[in-house]
Order: C-alpha cells, then structure tokens, then sequence
C-alpha cells in the first residue's frame, strides 16, 4: 500500500474511520500533541451506530481537535439515504454531542 503523508488510515467497514479517528484523536491530546483529527464520511454512512457510539465518546471526553466531513450527497450503496433511512436534520444531530 502506499503511503499518502497526512494520512494515518484509510477506512475498513463503514464508521469505523470516524471511530478510529476519535481514539487518534484522544492520543494525540494525552501525548500533549495539538494536532488536528480529520474524518471524511459518507451521509449513507451515518446510518451505522459505530459512528454514534463514537461521537458520544468524544462528547464525554470532550475532544476538540476532531473535525467531522460528511459528504450530504442524498446518496449511499443501496440506493439514496432518503429511500432507506432518511436523516431529517444531520447537523443538529452533530450539534447535539457538543
């Protein structure tokens, strides 16, 4: 594989990017590095609890150095978001945890 600088990981199943983020993250910060955490997600992607459970694990240990990218494109694998499960308002959702 080949090594992009900048970029730690690439992502396996859905939501376990946004995951690993969060714990990369909470590294960074307990090593005292001020660094800054991406994730890139898919709004198909947001339908996986992972994503969930992660997000209130870095509301509880209030991790400010995340920064979250949805890609809100109405579209996912099996079809479009809105046709499978449909998210009314994704940012107040986000908003919510902090």
């Amino acid at each position: 594989m080949r090594k992009t600088p900048g970029v730690d990981m690439s992502t396996g199943s859905l939501g376990q990017g946004f995951a690993s983020s969060v714990g990369m993250a909470l590294g960074l910060r307990n090593k005292g590095i001020p660094a800054y955490t991406y994730a890139l997600l898919g709004d198909g992607e947001l339908n996986e609890g992972i994503v969930w459970e992660s997000a209130m694990i870095a509301s509880h240990y209030k991790t400010n150095h995340l920064i979250a990218i949805v890609d809100k494109n109405g579209k996912q694998a099996g079809g479009f978001t809105k046709d499978i499960i449909h998210m009314e308002d994704v940012m107040k959702k986000w908003e919510s945890f902090g």
